[in-house]
């Protein structure tokens, strides 16, 4: 079944820099479902800033494994990072 989810990006003080929603296929294939970047052509996110981002779906526990590759202007420095699930409070 497609899942609904809502990505959003925050600065260190806890405000909401970006904020996207978007459907994901069922059964997608890694690298295959979406893609966003931190550009101006997507999230717009200003440069040189920490923060944290918080992915939340209608799926079913364990239905999404994200990961984020963040990369320095000249893709010259990859980062790989995995997103970990939290437990509902």
């Amino acid at each position: 079944m497609p899942v609904d989810g809502i990505f959003t990006v925050y600065d260190p003080n806890n405000n909401p820099l970006a904020t996207r929603q978007f459907t994901l296929a069922p059964g997608g294939q890694t690298g295959s479902q979406t893609c966003r970047y931190s550009n101006s052509s997507d999230l717009n996110l200003p440069r040189n800033i920490a923060g944290y981002a918080i992915f939340t779906h209608n799926g079913p526990p364990g239905a999404i494994l994200p990961d984020a590759y963040m990369l320095n202007s000249t893709a010259t420095v990859v980062v790989y990072a995995k997103f970990e699930g939290r437990a509902v409070q």
